[in-house]
């Protein structure tokens, strides 16, 4: 096939996913939950959609909030799960920091719902590990937010020390948990 046709094609096939996922987007901000099962569900099974990662960690997460509203823990947990490493993943391939600070702020509610749902099924160890890479990333935003740290005004290093503290213990438990400690933890059991 020629390029040209075949770009023309990949840019049809994005251009139609992007109107799937905003039809899906509204038919579940607006309740009607079964057809937007049906259309995320259907951007899902396009190997191109988990290339539009903006559009991708949002369907994971409103189905996992829907795998939720059907009382499928489980699933909800899964979903939830890939949509963080999505975020994650993403953040660490934006070049410039006030890209990265902008790109966090409404991916938090996210890790809220996750920790919640973990929490409530007994995995306690793996929503603090959540709760620790959430307000972690938090945290490296809000440095990288201060003009200090890009040569400004070197005032108030009292707090930067503090918040540099903050940043090491984050990273070594994260360090700790890394070793899946996490799964040692009691879950409720199901039935």
């Amino acid at each position: 096939m020629h390029p040209a046709l075949q770009a023309s094609r990949d840019i049809r096939n994005r251009q139609n996913l992007s109107k799937t996922f905003m039809l899906s987007k509204i038919y579940f901000e607006t309740g009607d939950l079964e057809n937007a099962k049906k259309g995320y569900n259907a951007l899902l099974k396009n190997p191109v959609f988990s290339n539009l990662g903006n559009l991708y960690f949002v369907t994971l997460s409103d189905l996992g909030t829907l795998s939720l509203k059907e009382g499928d823990t489980n699933k909800a947990i899964q979903l939830l799960k890939q949509s963080v490493e999505v975020i994650e993943s993403q953040r660490s391939t934006i070049n410039t920091e006030a890209s990265r600070i902008g790109f966090v702020g409404d991916k938090q509610p996210i890790y809220q719902r996750l920790v919640d749902v973990l929490f409530k099924e007994g995995s306690f160890a793996e929503a603090f590990e959540y709760v620790e890479r959430s307000k972690a990333r938090a945290l490296v935003d809000m440095l990288a937010s201060k003009d200090s740290f890009t040569g400004g005004d070197r005032g108030n290093s009292t707090e930067q020390a503090t918040l540099l503290n903050e940043l090491e213990k984050l990273e070594l438990k994260k360090l700790i948990n890394s070793g899946n400690i996490y799964r040692s933890a009691p879950r409720k059991s199901e039935g």
